[in-house]
């Protein structure tokens, strides 16, 4: 939306109106780790941007993730929201390519590049969520699939909420969009059935992220063999 947006003005205003747009989200949603990792991640893409590099986002992940634990090295253990942050996105950028190797004939589906990234954060973070929440949840990925489409719309028309005078309609459709995906995620949390109690310690947890390493390293021998 900010590229759109941008566009008639010069890659200079597209750089200082998705900086600006960063700094607004922290102050909007607050200093957390999760919301900080992100933000680094985003300062990184402009700074790759800036300098005419391509942007990785795994290492760019791994520096602002290690800078973070050198800052406070407690959320590595305590931060619950900084784990499951940084896992979603190490599984995103690991698991999407991974996943699209094994189906390359669906690579290029919407649907399944959005199942992917879904599939991908879950299996990944699961072992925290079964170790903090102790809860199983049998309709995350439908929920994603429904909920997750309209997040770019909510940040956009989010953003755009603070234009003088036009800012009131926006403010307006936001609210109804935000509005129909809270129904929704209520709608699919009612009934009983959609939650099973697992719960796991963090040894267990530990593990599992062991077997996934496995699992990921095992992929990429198959990948260079072929």
């Amino acid at each position: 939306g900010l590229g759109v947006l941008a566009y008639w003005v010069g890659r200079r205003a597209q750089l200082f109106l998705s900086v600006l747009c960063i700094v607004s989200f922290v102050i909007m949603a607050g200093p957390s780790a999760s919301v900080l990792r992100a933000t680094g991640m985003g300062l990184l893409v402009m700074l790759g941007m800036v300098a005419g590099r391509l942007y990785n986002p795994l290492p760019a992940l791994l520096l602002v993730a290690g800078f973070m634990v050198g800052l406070n090295p407690r959320i590595l253990w305590w931060d619950i929201g900084f784990q499951l942050s940084a896992m979603a996105t190490a599984g995103i950028v690991l698991g999407v390519p991974a996943v699209a190797t094994f189906f390359p004939q669906y690579a290029s589906n919407k649907l399944f590049q959005l199942l992917a990234v879904t599939m991908s954060a879950i299996v990944i973070t699961l072992p925290i969520s079964l170790w903090h929440f102790g809860a199983l949840s049998l309709v995350a990925p439908l929920a994603n699939l429904v909920v997750v489409p309209p997040v770019p719309f909510v940040m956009l028309f989010g953003i755009l909420s603070f234009i003088p005078w036009l800012g009131g309609g926006f403010a307006y459709v936001n609210n109804h969009i935000l509005s129909l995906v809270l129904w929704v995620e209520q709608w699919l949390a009612k009934p009983s059935w959609v939650s099973v109690d697992v719960k796991i310690a963090a040894w267990m947890a530990l593990v599992c992220y062991g077997a996934l390493v496995l699992l990921y390293l095992t992929y990429k021998k198959y990948k260079i063999g072929n």
